[in-house]
């Protein structure tokens, strides 16, 4: 029997699930109608146009939506929960708005976290925590993205956490700078990468090796089609430097991701010695369907995070 329809709304891209009481996704939906192109206009609209026959299918089925939706500009803002926070404090903080004549959607809220000389925020990845395993609790997650998030968890609930603009920067770097003329070539995981892996988690001389990665291939250093794979690999190493400073992992951390972006993350956590527990696919749906069972009182989903 199907109980809810999940969707995890993000800055470039919307996935929708079908779930069933046995937390299992009997199908999903994909869109690159991301919120940051509908920003201040209909979102409605294009989930319609993606969902259509599964609402005319499924009228009774409860929508949850996580993600930039929920974002000021979103469909609607939803506010902040503080940390520390759970599943708690996210089924108190969701907001529901009018879907449709009889229907709605409601949407989960992000999570803040203000600490000592710094300030942060996520949508979308708490509740892909919330779709965890049980097991991976205490620990400390990775979600790599556009802006990675590195997140400490116990007790089914979310500490603290980073966010380094490691994606972000790529992007500006090759569109926006003087590298821009030698890393037109798309990266790739080879020794390129792992050079600059190595570079990066090595030292701090992030800005100065920017700049060389502009006059080695002037110089017949590098060859210019290297590149783009060095400053992905030395992005990411100074990301993981950085983060086991601020962190100091002691045990496995739970990498959430799949694809080219979750492998070079793996690649890099290998190097720098610590060791990887992956995540299961879909937990953002998984972590919706906790927040319904929340709200229903339909017992918790087997191997989810739970407050304890």
């Amino acid at each position: 029997m199907l109980e809810i329809i999940a969707v995890d709304w993000g800055t470039s891209s919307l996935r929708a699930g079908l779930l069933d009481a046995a937390g299992a996704v009997v199908e999903q939906r994909r869109s690159d109608r991301g919120a940051a192109a509908l920003f201040g206009g209909d979102f409605a609209g294009p989930l319609v146009e993606r969902l259509g026959d599964w609402l005319s299918r499924y009228p009774d089925l409860p929508i949850y939506a996580s993600g930039m939706v929920g974002a000021r500009g979103g469909w609607a803002e939803v506010p902040y929960a503080a940390c520390p926070a759970g599943i708690a404090e996210l089924t108190a903080g969701l907001v529901r708005v009018p879907f449709g004549a009889d229907r709605e959607v409601a949407l989960l809220p992000g999570i803040k976290y203000v600490g000592e000389g710094t300030a942060d925020v996520m949508r979308g990845e708490e509740t892909q925590i919330l779709g965890l395993p049980s097991r991976s609790d205490p620990g400390l997650v990775v979600l790599p993205g556009t802006h990675s998030k590195w997140v400490r968890v116990e007790a089914g609930r979310i500490l603290s956490f980073t966010t380094f603009l490691t994606g972000d920067l790529f992007a500006a770097l090759r569109s926006a700078t003087v590298l821009k003329a030698t890393t037109a070539t798309e990266p790739q995981q080879d020794t390129a990468f792992d050079r600059g892996l190595e570079a990066g988690l090595a030292d701090a001389r992030l800005l100065s090796r920017l700049f060389s990665l502009r006059a080695r291939p002037l110089l017949g250093l590098m060859p210019e089609s290297e590149t783009s794979s060095f400053l992905s690999g030395l992005l990411i190493g100074c990301e993981i430097r950085e983060a086991r400073e601020i962190f100091a992992p002691s045990g496995p951390v739970v990498l959430v991701g799949e694809g080219a972006l979750a492998g070079a993350y793996q690649r890099g956590l290998i190097q720098a010695g610590i060791e990887i527990e992956p995540a299961p696919r879909h937990a953002a749906f998984i972590g919706a369907l906790a927040v319904h069972r929340r709200l229903t009182g339909g017992g918790a989903v087997a191997g989810a995070q739970a407050e304890s």
